[in-house]
């Protein structure tokens, strides 16, 4: 039964050393920290209500905080747990409080979605993906019964126009370094590869003669 419950839960292979992972889960939380946290400044001060603004800024600090100190400690696994479906459920929240399928956090799931397949793995990815379909499913039948409550911040357009842009450059950030990982692994089994070739090719072969 543990071996079950800790192979559902185990981080995948995809990317190759436990130093690539933590560099790539600090960028990912440094550059979260840099767009949220002037976002919720800047929406405070657009809106002239802060209770939004102090909701997101305290979110984003619950979040990442926790992770920052899990991976200075190398705990990449229990930041990867505690921050990603944190983002997740975060996610979800706001989508409900800033318009349902309408709203600027939507965008945020395809994202979360792909971190957790990275960093969770298979299972994990598939529980959220279908929790995921069937919150925008409950949200779509409160907004087709006019029982889904009003945005506590408006749907403006140079507010959705932020947010989507801060989510595409979260996403082309992490497929970046994806790539530049995969790149590297590749070059480093590569030259493995050549080592291992000249040195067989170099040592002495004893050829037997039955």
């Amino acid at each position: 039964m543990k071996y079950q419950f800790d192979k559902f839960f185990e981080s995948p292979n995809l990317i190759a050393t436990r130093q690539q992972q933590r560099r790539l889960l600090f960028v990912l939380i440094g550059f979260s920290l840099c767009i949220y946290l002037p976002g919720a400044l800047f929406l405070g001060i657009l809106t002239k209500r802060w209770t939004p603004s102090l909701v997101v800024l305290g979110a984003a600090l619950i979040t990442c905080l926790p992770a920052v100190l899990m991976l200075r400690r190398g705990h990449i696994r229990r930041a990867s747990w505690w921050v990603i479906p944190l983002m997740w459920v975060f996610a979800l929240t706001a989508s409900y409080y800033l318009g349902g399928l309408k709203s600027y956090a939507f965008g945020a799931y395809v994202l979360m979605l792909i971190l957790a397949g990275v960093y969770l793995g298979k299972r994990p990815l598939m529980v959220m993906t279908f929790m995921t379909i069937l919150f925008n499913g409950w949200m779509w039948y409160l907004e087709t019964t006019a029982q889904l409550p009003a945005p506590v911040v408006p749907l403006t357009p140079s507010l959705y126009f932020i947010n989507i842009s801060a989510i595409l450059l979260l996403g082309i950030l992490l497929i970046w370094m994806l790539l530049d990982t995969v790149i590297r692994t590749e070059k480093t089994a590569l030259a493995s590869q050549n080592r291992y070739h000249e040195l067989f090719e170099n040592a002495p072969i004893m050829y037997i003669v039955t």
